[in-house]
């Protein structure tokens, strides 16, 4: 028996890389993302998601919105400005209380 969920086709593998300043988020979306067949890269600080958004051209961005030398949002603007990363799809990453703090 087939369980329910099963995909039927497989997506293609993606670029994809993950900036924060959170190591254990990193890590855990990296291990999920790779275990789906994406190529994952990791930055902790906006010099090395600049430099790996050169090196490897990601297709898709996931990036912490509050970080500790820049905002997400500056960052993203600085990539959308390389020839690398201006057509690649970005994903905000918030943690829990800066969602809260985004309501008040």
């Amino acid at each position: 028996m087939k369980p329910v969920f099963a995909h039927t086709t497989k997506a293609r593998a993606l670029r994809i890389l993950l900036f924060d300043s959170n190591l254990s988020i990193l890590a855990t979306l990296k291990t999920l993302l790779e275990s789906h067949g994406h190529e994952v890269f990791i930055a902790v600080d906006a010099a090395t998601a600049l430099r790996l958004t050169q090196q490897h051209k990601p297709e898709v961005i996931v990036a912490g919105i509050e970080l500790e030398e820049t905002s997400g949002y500056e960052l993203a603007k600085e990539i959308r400005s390389l020839p690398a990363g201006s057509r690649c799809r970005m994903i905000a990453l918030a943690e829990l209380n800066h969602l809260e703090n985004l309501k008040n």
